[in-house]
């Protein structure tokens, strides 16, 4: 059974389109600005309950009661549904509804769904025209893309400083479609490679005329961010680099992430796939292209268009029609708005766009540089998609320049150095500038880097009460208010499968091994609570577990509830595995069992959601640990994806260490000290 659970947990979770989402926009600046705010007050929360359901009334009338909601934020449908409901019914029934009253509480920030209030939105059908045209679409581009990557080899043996042995092996390249990552990688390396030694023995005149061939191949090949990474990583050499075109670099990919960004949210059509495509080929190279219509085409096979209602409900601002193809990014999480611009009215320093180890080693401002619109090569698409931003830019396609990278056959020891995956620590963010914020702080007070970060998108939070019971709903509204008077205690409970590994990749299965050991290992040197870290396969057994619980994480029994703990009142739970919260009353599931058996807060997915879906507990819980942030807050901020999987279950302004905060802001995990403005970029 322990294999077969491995089995699928390698199926389920490990996706490459995870990781292309990850890496394009991990380190997109808000490309729409930001305000702050104070934490969520009770006046920001309204209640989304069913008119004609007794118990879904009693829970939202207890709910307001308790936290002094104003009754005139009470949201009600007029009829109940089922909790899985088709997306004609969202869209033309439920939706308006909500979005009409919502227009009459234009401060409300938040909606908590009180019981039988449906849970989960169901994929388009498998049949609709439109998703046939996309499979076409995505099939055709995986295809030509694999082909132009197999004829860039090919042209790399035959045409730059060809031998007979060269021209014999371009001829035997392989299908690089057919290739993994890692293959395709050594490949490319190895092709690399002998073509620098066949140019090394030629004349000078020669061979530099060879290496500018070689500069506007890898150009296509390698994508603007690999470019990017490769300069840096020659300028921490203390290694000259070529400046214009650093600077060039640096703008483009600017552009182009920004972009991303908008289209996650552009209405859903053939234009919009083509500009995606583009946009991950300019960025990361014609594989990551490949391997994201791949991807594309796997998902509409399995009609992965579904959603959780409460993440649906997140978007209802939203006036175009998104994709609904997997997930768009959450505007919310730190993930998309860094770095964090908490730092208010700063005065621009151009040379800011600048990682600071290459800042002296430019002669002129960055801002002095014109924009390099026709820096981009020629996408293989057999279309030519227009990018426009929203703020007017317009980035024409052309074919590619002559960039000197200064590939000096001097240079190649050092070069090839820079194929070691870089770390998240060595990512550099494209623009450290401070924009001004719109806030009611005065600019004189001193700054408070705490406050959260409203993206202009407006992101609606939402949060369900529910449970096996209306009792039990009841019960964790009621402890919760209590914990948070009197400050959550307990032991900390978190169930890793091994140690630390040193290494791990956005989505992948060891980047939840090393959260867990994270948290533990922060919590053990910043507070005096009681840690239990479990690092081997089997979960925590009862009898080892005979403190209450305050605070508990663990992973991966699917669908496989274990009775483990004695919660204190007020406990947080969640427990990472597939399809927690396919149901919150009944059933096997982790969601439901944990709020029977006393946790007053979980969160979880109502169907597969992937790993990369989840909140990291050592963000999440660390962040619920500095009693700054309601539940909500702390929720949305560390979660990644909307009209997805995800769905928080509990009372969302519950902060269960205010009146004991446990870590201080400046004990937070990097990526958060950075998004709070506490550590520089």
């Amino acid at each position: 059974m322990e294999s077969k659970m491995r089995s699928d947990l390698k199926a389920n979770f490990a996706s490459i389109f995870f990781l292309i989402t990850i890496h394009l926009l991990a380190w997109t600046v808000s490309a729409f600005p930001a305000a702050a705010h104070a934490a969520l007050k009770a006046s920001e929360v309204a209640v989304l309950a069913v008119r004609n359901d007794p118990d879904s009334m009693k829970v939202a009338e207890h709910y307001m009661q308790a936290r002094n909601i104003p009754q005139e934020n009470l949201i009600l449908l007029e009829k109940s549904y089922p909790m899985v409901i088709p997306r004609t019914v969202w869209d033309s029934e439920i939706r308006p509804t909500i979005q009409t009253q919502l227009k009459a509480l234009p401060g409300v920030k938040c909606v908590v769904c009180a019981w039988s209030v449906p849970l989960r939105i169901e994929a388009p059908p498998m049949d609709s025209p439109r998703r046939n045209e996309q499979l076409e679409f995505f099939r055709t581009q995986e295809k030509a893309l694999a082909q132009v990557m197999t004829e860039t080899l090919r042209i790399m043996h035959r045409d730059i400083a060809p031998t007979q042995v060269s021209i014999v092996e371009a001829e035997s390249v392989p299908d690089v479609g057919k290739l993994s990552m890692q293959e395709w990688l050594r490949l490319l390396q190895t092709t690399l490679q002998q073509v620098r030694e066949r140019v090394a023995v030629l004349p000078e005149t020669d061979r530099k005329a060879e290496m500018q061939k070689l500069d506007k191949i890898l150009q296509q090949t390698l994508g603007f961010a690999a470019m990017r990474n490769l300069l840096i990583a020659r300028a921490r050499q203390n290694m000259p680099i070529p400046k214009e075109t650093f600077v060039k670099i640096m703008k483009v990919l600017s552009t182009l992430e920004k972009h991303m960004l908008e289209l996650h949210f552009r209405a859903d059509s053939p234009k919009r796939d083509a500009e995606m495509l583009l946009v991950t080929r300019l960025m990361n190279g014609p594989y990551s292209a490949m391997l994201y219509a791949r991807e594309c085409c796997m998902r509409l096979e399995k009609n992965e268009s579904q959603s959780a209602f409460d993440s649906e409900l997140s978007l209802i601002f939203e006036t175009e029609s998104y994709s609904l193809l997997g997930w768009v990014p959450n505007l919310y999480a730190y993930q998309y708005r860094m770095p964090p611009t908490v730092q208010l009215r700063k005065k621009e320093d151009p040379k800011l766009a600048v990682p600071e180890e290459m800042r002296d080693r430019l002669d002129e401002p960055a801002s002095s540089v014109e924009e390099p619109l026709d820096a981009l090569p020629l996408p293989p698409l057999s279309m030519t998609a227009e990018i426009k931003t929203a703020w007017g830019q317009e980035v024409t396609l052309g074919p590619p320049p002559a960039m000197d990278f200064g590939l000096d056959e001097e240079d190649e020891e050092d070069e090839e150095k820079e194929t070691e995956k870089e770390t998240d620590d060595e990512m550099v963010s494209l623009d450290m500038t401070a924009p001004e914020l719109e806030t009611d702080l005065d600019p004189e007070e001193e700054e408070t880097p705490f406050h959260v970060l409203e993206p202009a998108r407006k992101v609606l939070f939402v949060a369900r009460l529910e449970g096996p019971s209306v009792e039990t709903v009841l019960k964790l509204i009621d402890d919760s208010i209590a914990a948070e008077k009197k400050g959550l205690e307990g032991t900390v409970y978190l169930d890793a499968r091994k140690t630390r590994p040193a290494r791990a990749g956005a989505g992948q299965m060891d980047k939840m091994e090393q959260s867990l050991n994270d948290l533990a290992i922060r919590l053990q040197r910043n507070t005096d609570l009681v840690v239990k870290l479990d690092t081997e396969e089997a979960l925590f057994m009862r009898e080892t577990c005979d403190s209450p619980c305050a605070l508990y994480c663990g992973w991966y029994s699917v669908r496989n509830f274990q009775d483990i703990f004695t919660f204190s009142p007020g406990a947080v739970a969640y427990h990472v595995a597939s399809f927690e919260a396919e149901s919150l009353k009944t059933g096997p599931f982790w969601c439901p069992n944990l709020l029977e058996h006393g946790a007053a807060a979980t969160l979880g997915p109502t169907f597969e959601p992937y790993l990369a879906a989840f909140p990291e507990p050592d963000e999440f819980y660390s962040l619920v640990l500095t009693g700054k942030f309601t539940m909500a807050e702390c929720f949305y901020i560390t979660l990644p994806f909307h009209s997805w999987a995800m769905t928080y279950v509990g009372d969302p302004l519950y902060t269960p260490y205010r009146a004991k905060p446990r870590l201080k802001m400046e004990e937070l995990p990097v990526k958060l000290q950075r998004f709070f403005g506490i550590q520089p970029q």
